[in-house]
């Protein structure tokens, strides 16, 4: 069975979030994005600054776009749990990837 891979989004559409069904049931704001595998996480920092952005589709933010959002909107760094739950789930995928070796 596939899981569903889902984002969500903060109020200017940055993506601060990536997840799949297989870990964390969707809440009705965030946004179905595909089928695939258990594990889905973008790499969704660049300097401490959320570096995608949700405009009818994922884009990476233009540099006029991170430039703004640094000198005007206060971006909240990620939770100490989005830091715990990225590093479970790369450990998780290589773990798969070695196993499939």
């Amino acid at each position: 069975m596939d899981n569903k891979h889902y984002i969500r989004v903060d109020e200017n559409n940055l993506i601060i979030k990536s997840f799949s069904d297989a870990f964390e049931q969707p809440t009705e704001s965030d946004i179905f994005i595909e089928e695939g595998g258990r594990h889905y996480n973008l790499d969704l920092l660049s300097e401490d600054i959320w570096k995608y952005k949700y405009d009818n589709g994922i884009r990476e933010c233009t540099q006029v776009e991170v430039d703004l959002y640094k000198s005007t909107i206060p971006i909240p760094p990620p939770t100490m749990e989005y830091r715990l739950q990225a590093q479970a789930e790369a450990i998780m995928t290589l773990m798969e990837v070695i196993g499939s070796v």
